[in-house]
């Protein structure tokens, strides 16, 4: 070769960090791409947990047994959305300029809803008659969770903004 091993080293670690720069700039790219999702996935894990709760007080009622298998299912699929809505909730938060304060609060609520819901997903397949009571704090926890978002997206008066003596 017509460089010497000292040049070659040299090289080699320019063209390396080259090809650093350039990666971190492409995965900053997918996952600033990726955390975008998160305003459509978020809504999958809200639907599918509120209806398995629905379902599940449902059951309590002999007419609706049959949909203790659907609660299951929906139990499960939430419960995997909701892990998925926080991955891209995590990814967005840090591509943006959010209030911190109120994303830490979302953020850890909606990690909490992921946990809940695979708590419930296990004492239904158990038969665990407590389920019920974990499914409705899980539901509280949604709507709570939900309402920090809406505030992130749309502003915290966005509900009373109505109200106010201006409109």
């Amino acid at each position: 070769c017509a460089y010497d091993e000292f040049t070659q080293k040299k090289i080699f670690l320019i063209l390396y960090y080259l090809l650093m720069i350039i990666a971190s700039v492409h995965l900053l790219s997918i996952t600033e791409f990726i955390g975008r999702f998160h305003p459509v996935l978020v809504h999958l894990p809200i639907g599918i947990l509120l209806i398995a709760a629905l379902f599940q007080f449902l059951t309590e009622k002999a007419k609706y047994q049959s949909l203790h298998i659907a609660v299951t299912v929906a139990l499960f699929w939430g419960m995997l959305s909701a892990v998925v809505s926080c991955i891209s909730g995590f990814l967005l938060s840090k591509s943006d300029d959010y209030d911190e304060a109120l994303i830490s609060k979302h953020q850890w609520l909606g990690i909490t809803v992921a946990f809940v819901a695979a708590i419930a997903y296990y004492l239904q397949k158990k038969n665990n008659k407590q389920v019920k009571w974990v499914m409705m704090i899980m539901s509280v926890l949604i709507i709570i969770t939900g309402h920090l978002g809406g505030s992130i997206t749309h502003g915290s008066d966005y509900l009373t903004k109505v109200f106010s003596s201006g409109n």
